[in-house]
């Protein structure tokens, strides 16, 4: 047998390498060396030619179509235009700090299917129109009331569209909407340290939103000629803050809410369409003629009043949203059987 210093080579490789395997895990001790994920903590640029910056970020590019792979530990920041960002039902998960998503002087990008966690705002929109969010979850986000959905005060902002989200559990308000023209529809606003939604623009619609069991207020209102409608703000400590003017609000749900209202000053506001009022838990009315609305008004304060309240919760039936390709299909398979139908009955004259 071969030998090496008076050991058998096979020994003396076999002594060899577990002395390399000791003195590696000692400086790893000795320096706290750390082996992580390329990916995690790292932040994700979406370059104004539409390149990925790092090109290994988990993010699949289709024309104008960015696919997330997987769950990722970081953050996106974008820098151009018409494009949508397709979470794919993964997370984005922060530290705890920054923001998830940030879209400055953007124009028509869409955020949609994403979990977005752990962070002080799961998306800032700053001087961007034509943004759409969709169909994201977003909790245990914020700090310090920090909005989660943080749409900046810029008079350059409009057009703008929340939609369908789940913003749950975290520490802060729900939606801050400050551009011209913006919409928050359909979205589940719950069980957050903060208030459901911050309104701040101006010719706004918010829509058929469920604001529940926040620890602040349903509703603040600053903003003016907006149309508030088919809400249900319900188990807040208050339903309402206002001190914006000339907004309209009907067939909303304000149901069982600490208390109602706080902030009022001299706003006026509209309560009513001319027919049909809003839903109060705590009116007293009676509705003689049963007709659905009550017979005397809901007094707000001295200067806002109710004049048609309901005498029943609005039901409100959410219309799922249907893509085109879909829409398409689906005239075409109408006008197959009509066609069909048609030729039948020609044929049987």
């Amino acid at each position: 047998m071969v030998t090496c210093w008076g050991l058998p080579l096979k020994n003396k490789l076999f002594s060899g390498f577990f002395l390399v395997i000791i003195l590696m895990v000692t400086l790893c001790l000795a320096f706290n060396i750390q082996y992580v994920n390329a990916q995690e903590g790292s932040t994700v640029y979406i370059l104004g030619d539409g390149t990925l910056n790092p090109p290994t970020a988990p993010l699949l590019r289709e024309d104008d179509l960015y696919t997330l792979t997987e769950d990722f530990v970081g953050n996106i920041i974008v820098w151009t235009d018409n494009i949508v960002i397709d979470g794919n039902g993964f997370t984005l998960q922060g530290s705890g700090l920054g923001t998830g998503i940030d879209l400055t002087e953007a124009t028509n990008i869409t955020i949609q299917n994403m979990v977005i966690k752990g962070f002080s705002n799961a998306i800032y929109i700053r001087k961007s129109s034509f943004i759409t969010v969709r169909n994201n979850t977003l909790t245990e986000n914020g700090g310090l009331n920090t909005p989660i959905i943080n749409e900046a005060p810029t008079a350059t902002s409009s057009n703008n569209t929340f939609s369908q989200n789940i913003i749950t559990d975290n520490n802060g308000i729900g939606i801050v909407l400050s551009g011209n023209y913006g919409n928050a529809s359909g979205n589940l606003i719950t069980r957050n340290i903060g208030s459901g939604i911050r309104l701040n623009g101006v010719n706004a619609t918010v829509f058929g939103n469920t604001i529940t069991n926040n620890t602040e207020t349903g509703l603040l209102s600053y903003g003016s000629d907006n149309v508030i409608t088919e809400n249900t703000i319900a188990n807040n400590t208050y339903g309402l803050v206002l001190s914006g003017y000339n907004n309209l609000f009907y067939l909303n749900n304000f149901v069982d809410n600490t208390q109602l209202v706080s902030g009022f000053g001299s706003s006026i506001n509209r309560w009513d369409n001319g027919t049909h009022g809003n839903y109060w838990s705590d009116y007293t009315g009676i509705d003689v003629d049963g007709d659905g609305i009550g017979e005397t008004p809901y007094i707000i304060d001295s200067n806002n009043q109710d004049n048609y309240p309901l005498a029943e919760e609005v039901v409100v039936i959410a219309i799922p949203e249907v893509s085109s390709w879909m829409l398409v299909l689906t005239v075409f398979a109408v006008l197959t059987v009509t066609i069909t139908l048609y030729n039948r009955k020609s044929s049987n004259k």
